[in-house]
């Protein structure tokens, strides 16, 4: 089933998030966390199937790591975001740079995060779309 034909039956006002995560284990229990929350969770390995899932699906929130394999990371995933989908909120995480300071630390967090402040965040940002 295609996703648009599995978007239409899902609940109305149903927001999708685009999990781009490259450890099954991180994307598995994310997307269960936020699946249980009530968001239609889509799940992408690297930033080549993220930029695929995009180009057949309206996505609500894009939560995403930094270091993933392939040619793109996902910094480079949310500028290309930026460039294209102008207001599509993206959250990042990393366990590599998780003692530094990451330019966008308001959407920033470090490994391992708490899921619960992910998703407070998540909320306050589509709030603010």
């Amino acid at each position: 089933m295609s996703d648009a034909a599995r978007r239409s039956l899902e609940p109305e006002g149903r927001k999708v998030m685009l999990l781009v995560e490259d450890d099954p284990f991180v994307r598995m229990v994310t997307a269960d966390y936020f699946r249980e929350a009530g968001f239609l969770v889509i799940e992408a390995l690297d930033a080549a199937e993220a930029i695929q899932v995009m180009s057949q699906t309206e996505i609500d929130v894009v939560f995403t790591d930094i270091r993933m394999p392939g040619e793109m990371s996902g910094s480079h995933l949310a500028i290309w975001i930026n460039e294209r989908h102008k207001g599509l909120p993206v959250l990042i995480t990393s366990g590599v740079f998780a003692g530094t300071r990451y330019p966008l630390a308001k959407n920033f967090f470090p490994k391992p995060y708490r899921l619960d402040a992910v998703h407070k965040r998540v909320l306050e940002v589509l709030d603010e779309a």
